[in-house]
């Protein structure tokens, strides 16, 4: 990700946040809403081709999903993860995944030697695929804002109204802009920083939120009777304020959320002395908190093991400490993608549900998590999927 959002810091970061912010402003969000509908409509039929009594592994399809979803988002560029999950893109991000995982154990492996080894060799050249299919999607789109630029002077008026990939959109201003904000080398980086940071997060989110849903079936069932409400047996595609009316699917993804947190643990540093009970945590020391823990405070969430998703109605949010619950973390490095990540969750989930019953192969206290940077099931969410009657293929 180089030095992209998530890995700068000081004057740097601050620079860019305040370029990006506008990539999430919920005009821009409103348009990238026509790209979850349509993938989700592949994912659909997708998942009807399968067997309805093969078990699937939620979080694997939900990984594709949300691959799709964000390079499209982020670049403009269909990857078709969906229709072909082995094309090299997916392999060679999964392939920096795990060994990023692989580095983060193994203490011999934290400098340059990792590259010489038989996994470094492989990443080195996963990287190559990534960066190349970011470096077609810049070239790509400046060619096209050159193209634009040259028909609005020439008063050909066709070009307006044109929809393009928001994110990198804002990236090429800043590109293009005469102090050049942003050199070549950091378009990629945030291009890579975006499509890292909210791939993985959302697919486990989705998965876990989908598998609580489907070992719970009468809080699936109120789900589904709030999508039944909105819809009225139309088979039309969500619009935005659809998405706003989803409250109660809302809640469970928070539910979700606060079980199992996408990011289980954050890090900040402490900017002058600060008194913590007895202790003194001293200015420039690194902090780390427990996302996952803070989430299962018995004083702030009473039963905090139960899934229960009445927790996050407005009448029980009220009085709550406003970070006890920190899925997108808090302060001034909150997650700047957290309005896309909700839209996308509840767009995604919410088609299932319209399509299919879910039922989970296993309970809660059978799940297995791995405490990476982000938080992923060990082994396989197991799930069945019932078609429904209705199908929603719009």
């Amino acid at each position: 990700m180089g030095h992209g959002l998530i890995t700068s810091n000081g004057a740097l970061w601050h620079e860019r946040r305040k370029m990006l912010t506008p990539a999430f402003h919920l005009s821009v969000l409103n348009m990238l809403h026509e790209i979850l509908v349509q993938n989700s409509i592949v994912m659909i039929r997708k998942l009807r081709e399968r067997s309805e009594d093969a078990p699937m592994d939620v979080y694997q399809a939900m990984h594709l999903m949300a691959l799709e979803n964000i390079c499209e988002a982020a670049m403009g560029v269909k990857i078709d993860a969906l229709d072909n999950p082995q094309i090299d893109y997916v392999q060679a991000i999964e392939n920096v995944q795990h060994a990023t995982l692989k580095r983060i154990g193994e203490p011999w492996f934290w400098n340059s030697l990792f590259y010489y080894s038989a996994t470094g060799q492989q990443v080195t050249k996963s990287l190559d695929k990534i960066f190349e299919l970011a470096h077609k999607a810049i070239l790509k789109n400046k060619n096209k804002r050159a193209r634009q630029v040259e028909d609005e002077e020439n008063g050909n008026d066709e070009v307006k109204g044109t929809t393009k990939p928001a994110f990198l959109d804002i990236l090429l201003e800043a590109h293009e802009s005469p102090t050049k904000a942003l050199s070549e080398q950091d378009l990629r980086d945030e291009v890579n920083t975006f499509i890292f940071a909210g791939h993985d997060t959302t697919a486990t989110s989705m998965s876990f939120s989908l598998f609580l849903l489907g070992m719970h079936p009468d809080i699936q069932e109120k789900c589904y009777q709030e999508l039944d409400d909105i819809f009225r047996g139309s088979d039309r595609a969500p619009t935005v304020d659809d998405l706003k009316s989803m409250k109660y699917l809302e809640q469970c993804i928070k539910e979700s959320l606060r079980l199992f947190p996408s990011i289980p643990f954050i890090l900040r540093n402490c900017q002058e002395d600060v008194q913590f009970g007895n202790y003194t945590v001293p200015d420039g020391a690194t902090v780390g908190l427990s996302i996952f823990c803070m989430h299962r405070d018995p004083k702030y969430f009473p039963n905090p093991e139960i899934f229960d998703p009445e927790r996050f109605n407005s009448e029980n949010c009220v009085g709550r400490h406003s970070f006890a619950y920190v899925p997108f973390a808090a302060g001034s490095r909150n997650c700047i993608g957290q309005k896309f990540a909700m839209m996308e969750q509840k767009v995604v989930i919410s088609y299932i549900l319209r399509n299919f019953i879910i039922e989970s192969l296993y309970g809660m206290d059978e799940i297995e998590l791995s405490f990476d940077v982000v938080m992923r099931p060990k082994k396989p969410l197991d799930v069945r999927l019932k078609p429904r009657v209705q199908k929603i293929t719009k």
